[in-house]
């Protein structure tokens, strides 16, 4: 099976009023996804880099050994980012079995959600963790799989602390 990763921005995700910029929620976000990864044993995951949930699973597949394709929208979308997010994404880049820029040339409006769809176009299952309310348009005209992820009830039994997990 394989597993296409999208969704929530790292200013979606929080605990306890801290949102997925703070190591420890990231930190949390790695473990929900490698929890993932062993109960659903994707044979490989295909994810963006985006900040928060797509980096946490990239982060996990690294840590648990699951082949994992990094899907970039365009070459140099890191270039914005703080130093600390940009040397993370790099060192992603590096772990990463292949690396698929989906548009080449710089960043242009509509590449994100090119690079989405053609995630969606890889995979037999979608692992999203955005609210239905955060999502913006589907990322496909074609339907897909979207494994629901109990991310929020996930946390309250980890009961994680202001300072970490």
């Amino acid at each position: 099976m394989t597993v296409g990763v999208l969704g929530a921005k790292p200013n979606r995700i929080r605990i306890q009023g801290k949102d997925a910029h703070n190591a420890s929620v990231f930190r949390a976000l790695v473990e929900f996804g490698t929890e993932l990864l062993e109960r659903e044993g994707p044979d490989l995951v295909v994810t963006g880099l985006d900040l928060g949930w797509q980096q946490a699973m990239a982060t996990a597949c690294v840590e648990t050994g699951v082949p994992w394709i990094a899907a970039l929208p365009v070459e140099g979308e890191e270039y914005i980012w703080p130093t600390l997010a940009r040397k993370r994404y790099l060192w992603l880049l590096n772990q990463a079995e292949h690396v698929r820029i989906v548009s080449p040339g710089g960043y242009a409006p509509g590449k994100r959600k090119e690079r989405d769809r053609w995630i969606v176009a890889q995979a037999d299952q979608v692992w999203d963790l955005s609210e239905p309310a955060q999502q913006d348009e589907p990322a496909s005209e074609a339907s897909y799989t979207k494994l629901w992820l109990p991310w929020k009830e996930w946390v309250s039994t980890k009961q994680y602390t202001q300072n970490g997990g």
